[in-house]
């Protein structure tokens, strides 16, 4: 393992990304950060993963914390919640069908 090689790498990819340490802070970096993505997704390869697994938690911290995006983040959680809740009911009913004895009051 070329230890020297793994730092210079990681210092180039610090400064070739459109973010730093503090992650991404505005829509430019948001932007070129999602571009960089897309690019590295849309031609996959395996030696991509490495990268990606760099770009999605920046992408996706700034996707849950920037203003924009919290009446799309709302609406989705409320309808995830609304999701599990359908699926807890059809849970339920399934469960309440006479052929199967299982008590579902405590669900």
């Amino acid at each position: 393992m070329d230890i020297k090689k793994i730092k210079f790498l990681a210092k180039e990819l610090q400064n070739d990304l459109p973010f730093g340490h503090e992650g991404i802070v505005t829509p430019k970096e948001y932007a070129h950060a999602l571009a960089i993505a897309e690019e590295l997704t849309d031609d996959y390869k395996d030696s991509y993963a490495i990268l990606l697994d760099v770009l999605w938690p920046p992408i996706q911290r700034y996707e849950d914390t920037a203003p924009e995006f919290t009446e799309f983040n709302e609406r989705f959680a409320k309808s995830e919640a609304e999701d599990k809740k359908r699926q807890v009911e059809l849970i339920k009913s399934r469960l309440n069908q006479p052929e199967i004895d299982v008590d579902i009051d405590d669900l």
